[in-house]
């Protein structure tokens, strides 16, 4: 094959493929499901308002390889406290902590995915929220994840001999990619917070994806003693996870 023709393929490349990793949802998304699930552990009321997966209700970002906990957490004592840390139980009881960088969040999405299949737990990402809603877009496999990021490794690698329209259309990525990283940031409760009495934060907590959550747990600082509150998350007990295969493949029969 010809240097012209393969510094095509890779313009292609990133201009179709990768571009396509930053862009925003289609205006057409339908509005986020509402959860609602709350809890009381004094001094902190916490409400989980909804989450948003990827492709799913509510969404943002065109393919946000991400979990995105919106919440409102209250102080309602006389004291202020600090949230030190947030993180999720998953199916596995594997604890993830919620990030701060959407991009290292995709990479860890990445890895969770690899864990979930290497124990044999199939994957659907999006299926299982509580109204019933399934993500149309079928089995999430690990080698779809390495094929996403060999395409933006071989991009990357041939990026400066492209031509100059090329070259245009990477600075509009670069764009995009800090719009994303924007927003993400403007939605996203940065933690450590300190609340005051009285003070309610709402916002984000941003996870890697996180199959089948059992509950999401705040490590909050008072008067100098570290407390957990927690949320449970049974509601959510079949986010990302395929049930049906998964029991149909154990009893060695073939789902219609």
């Amino acid at each position: 094959m010809s240097t012209a023709a393969l510094l095509l393929g890779a313009a292609l490349l990133l201009t179709g493929c990768v571009s396509t990793k930053y862009k925003m949802a289609p205006k057409n998304t339908p509005p986020p499901i509402a959860l609602n699930l709350a809890t009381v552990q004094p001094p902190v009321a916490t409400v989980l308002h909804t989450v948003i997966v990827y492709k799913g209700p509510g969404s943002w970002k065109k393919a946000a390889y991400w979990d995105e906990y919106v919440v409102s957490i209250t102080n309602q004592g006389p004291e202020p406290f600090i949230i030190e840390s947030a993180l999720l139980v998953d199916a596995l009881n594997a604890e993830q902590l919620c990030g701060s960088n959407p991009w290292e969040l995709e990479d860890l999405s990445r890895e969770n995915l690899k864990k979930f299949e290497h124990y044999g737990r199939k994957i659907m990402i999006g299926a299982g929220l509580t109204t019933g809603w399934v993500l149309s877009g079928g089995l999430v496999a690990a080698g779809a994840w390495a094929g996403d990021a060999a395409l933006v490794t071989v991009a990357g690698a041939v990026f400066v001999a492209l031509p100059v329209w090329a070259l245009g259309s990477g600075v509009r990525i670069l764009v995009a990619r800090s719009s994303i990283t924007d927003e993400f940031n403007h939605r996203r409760i940065a933690v450590p917070l300190e609340l005051r009495p009285g003070e309610t934060k709402q916002g984000s907590l941003f996870f890697p994806i996180s199959p089948g959550p059992q509950r999401l747990v705040l490590r909050c600082r008072t008067n100098g003693v570290t407390q957990p509150v927690t949320l449970d998350l049974t509601p959510l007990a079949g986010l990302h996870l395929l049930k049906q295969l998964t029991e149909g493949a154990a009893a060695g029969t073939t789902k219609p």
